[in-house]
């Protein structure tokens, strides 16, 4: 037995089995590395972390570098705007001296700042002088009383603002542009201004005269020690008279400013009148009443005893007489610009009456009332004639404008408005002028208004 069983345990033989094959029906066994995943889902997390880090990173960067590039565009924008304010505010100074003045002054200042490290540079077109009304600035204008300074940085000048960051997203600098206006008090320029460089008393009131400025100053530009000069009980009233030279004033009744530099003509550049075909003079009498319209009258205005001219809107141009007012007359015009040429004069005898207004863009269309704008009297530079206003009720509106020509008044109650620009000026005993200026703001000083 023990031999029969050993032998069979010595010839038992392992056999070897093919694998079943698997049943679908069966689960399946997870893969080794999803068996260690599922058993420890904190590596699936740092997983998920470190990719997602990674984005935001990227995000975060970009969105940091918007912000110091938006930080220096800022910036760089407010010392623009402060150099252009305080370009237009030096410019504005210097209105009475000329664009060119302007713009020279209005560059120095932009000079002396910078914008993200570099000076600013105004070139001339960056400085535009013109008029400020109603909220609105107009370049240019009879009587500039603005300034308006553009400060830049930008690729069509060469110096546009590099971005730190830009360029990863397409824009490596960037344009800025800052302007600023600036404004003097109604206009820079004077209710009377006395070009004379140099004569004694180029502004002379004699004994019981009076001017009034209303709401404006008065300019003379002579260099003499009396340069302005009044008599016995004579009143000078303005908000200052400024004098190149000095002042010899009786009575103290205004702010005397000696030494200041002298004005530039505001209205050099003024063209002359175009002439068309010549016609010949008119002349009233006798109680006449007469309409006439603009042109070339080679023998002037003249209207005696008691008549009355009408001037249609336009243009005239007056050679001969000139003007010539004799007693007991009234010339009456609206929109009208009386340019006098050759040896004509612009006389108005006693109790007569003058009543004019200038052009006005906005009310009249004819050719040269842009040009002309506001101007009521112009006489030709080459025509030093005397002026002579004797009425006692002349009313003028707009600015008279005798560049050569010395005006002298002899009358009670003559009112201009506007301006008065003349080679001297003298007002004889007893007379009174009122010039009736722009509203003068706050003195003459300027500020900012955009």
């Amino acid at each position: 037995m023990f031999m029969a069983g050993r032998s069979m345990a010595g010839t038992m033989k392992v056999r070897s089995h093919a694998p079943l094959p698997e049943d679908p029906t069966m689960p399946q066994s997870p893969p080794l590395s999803a068996r260690r995943c599922a058993a420890d889902p904190l590596a699936t997390r740092r997983g998920m972390v470190a990719v997602w880090t990674a984005v935001l990173m990227v995000v975060l960067i970009g969105f940091m570098g918007l912000a110091l590039d938006a930080g220096k565009m800022v910036n760089t924008g407010a010392q623009l705007s402060s150099t252009a304010d305080g370009a237009a505010l030096a410019g504005a100074l210097y209105l009475g001296e000329g664009p060119a003045r302007v713009a020279e002054e209005a560059a120095r200042v932009a000079a002396l700042n910078s914008a993200d490290g570099q000076p600013v540079v105004l070139d001339p077109a960056d400085v535009v002088v013109g008029t400020f009304k109603d909220k609105v600035f107009t370049p240019g204008g009879e009587f500039p009383n603005a300034v308006r300074v553009t400060a830049q940085r930008t690729a069509a000048r060469g110096s546009a603002v590099t971005l730190n960051f830009g360029a990863l997203f397409g824009a490596a600098a960037a344009d800025l542009t800052r302007t600023a206006t600036a404004v003097v008090g109604g206009s820079a320029l004077p209710g009377i201004l006395v070009l004379d460089p140099s004569a004694a008393g180029a502004l002379r009131l004699e004994s019981n005269a009076s001017i009034r400025v209303l709401d404006g100053s008065i300019q003379v530009n002579s260099s003499h020690a009396c340069a302005a000069r009044t008599e016995s009980n004579a009143r000078i009233y303005a908000d200052s008279l400024n004098v190149v030279g000095g002042a010899c004033l009786v009575r103290d009744t205004v702010t005397v400013n000696s030494g200041v530099p002298a004005m530039a003509d505001p209205l050099a550049s003024l063209p002359a009148p175009a002439f068309p075909a010549p016609q010949p003079g008119v002349v009233l009498r006798n109680n006449e009443t007469r309409r006439i319209g603009p042109g070339y009258y080679t023998g002037g205005l003249n209207t005696q005893g008691s008549s009355v001219l009408y001037l249609d809107p336009g243009i005239y141009i007056l050679g001969g007489v000139g003007l010539l007012l004799e007693s007991s007359t009234r010339v009456v015009g609206d929109g009208v610009m009386i340019y006098i040429t050759g040896t004509g004069r612009f006389e108005v005898n006693s109790s007569s009456t003058v009543i004019l207004t200038p052009p006005d863009p906005a009310v009249h269309t004819f050719p040269g009332a842009s040009v002309f704008a506001g101007i009521t009297i112009f006489q030709d530079r080459a025509n030093a004639r005397e002026a002579s206003l004797n009425s006692a009720s002349d009313a003028i509106s707009g600015t008279m404008y005798l560049p050569a020509a010395p005006v002298s008044y002899n009358s009670s109650s003559e009112q201009l408005a506007l301006r008065l620009i003349v080679r001297r000026l003298v007002l004889r005993s007893s007379s009174d002028l009122t010039v009736r200026g722009p509203d003068s703001g706050d003195g003459g000083r300027p500020y900012l208004v955009q």
